[in-house]
């Protein structure tokens, strides 16, 4: 009982940790949010299927962006990720002044155009947002266009009469 009870305080204190930064997206930008004043050191890590060229990273809101670091593609184990090869980002977000730091985005990473992103894995490209410790916060999935979703998904009905 008393593993149990330690268990639970590590994965609840270990969760507190990173609660502060989230991964959300708008059409073809991804955005690292905080909703703390707090700074902080993060990773970004894309599928190496992503182009690296097409990406472009910037700093976003109220904020200093302290360091902004290419490591380039390496194998998604090199941050404990499955994935074969991740085009990985290391970022900090602080301020000069005590304080000054605001809450909200703070980075954006814009991909190309028609790109589309999602809950749902369909094994087109994955986006990650990593802690310090490179523990995994969120991620967001590349998903096909509408039009190419609805046109799937008419493909599986007629594959399905068919049957």
């Amino acid at each position: 009982m008393k593993k149990l009870l330690v268990l639970t305080l590590v994965l609840g204190i270990a969760s507190l940790a990173s609660a502060a930064l989230s991964l959300a997206a708008t059409d073809n930008v991804v955005g690292a949010y905080s909703d703390d004043t707090e700074p902080y050191v993060a990773f970004i890590a894309y599928s190496e299927s992503l182009d690296p060229a097409a990406v472009a990273l910037t700093p976003a809101g109220d904020q200093n962006l302290s360091f902004l670091v290419d490591y380039g593609v390496n194998p998604g184990s090199a941050v404990g990720l499955p994935d074969a090869a991740l085009h990985i980002w290391n970022f900090s977000a602080a301020s000069s002044t005590v304080g000054a730091l605001q809450p909200g985005e703070h980075l954006t990473a814009t991909f190309a155009d028609g790109t589309m992103f999602g809950d749902a894995d369909m094994g087109l490209g994955t986006v990650y947002l990593l802690a310090e410790d490179t523990s995994k916060i969120g991620a967001l999935y590349v998903v096909p266009e509408p039009a190419t979703l609805a046109l799937l998904g008419l493909g599986a009905l007629v594959l399905r009469r068919k049957k």
